[in-house]
């Protein structure tokens, strides 16, 4: 699976000049944890929620941003996003296209709801198995559950 399958693709951004007061309410607003930090289309910057804590809310996003922030492709496996993610300590990693424009974003968030996806799929998909119950006709006799492959 690749990072344009699993990728977040609405994506809301804030630019290097706005304040940190409109980022951190942008982030409540929309219960996110992670500002991609665009000027002139191009990511410059990510914001986190924990940048903002204990800041001058009136300082500007360019401030607290981390600059130039470790990204990934939309052919990027999620194997190595993943790696990248806990190799790095980030909890976020901003897609590109082609282009080099932001396409998404991958966060531990998403790699969650994957997870779930996938055990609701194996839950709720029958198993290739079928158990018969033998029961003995004497008493005292042990009864036998035999197993066998559909």
């Amino acid at each position: 699976m690749k990072a344009e399958q699993a990728m977040t693709r609405n994506i809301v951004c804030v630019g290097p000049d706005d304040t940190a007061g409109d980022a951190l309410e942008i982030m409540q607003e929309w219960s996110i944890r992670h500002l991609p930090v665009v000027d002139k289309d191009q990511l410059v910057g990510i914001l986190s929620d924990r940048d903002l804590i204990r800041v001058d809310t009136d300082g500007a996003v360019s401030e607290y941003m981390t600059e130039a922030p470790i990204t990934c492709t939309l052919t990027t496996s999620l194997s190595a996003a993943a790696e990248t993610m806990l190799n790095e300590k980030i909890d976020c990693l901003p897609v590109l296209d082609a282009d080099d424009d932001l396409a998404g974003m991958i966060t531990t968030a998403d790699f969650l709801e994957l997870v779930i996806e996938r055990e609701t799929m194996s839950v709720s998909r029958p198993i290739p198995f079928s158990f018969h119950l033998f029961r003995s006709v004497r008493p005292g006799m042990r009864s036998n559950l035999v197993g066998s492959a559909n």
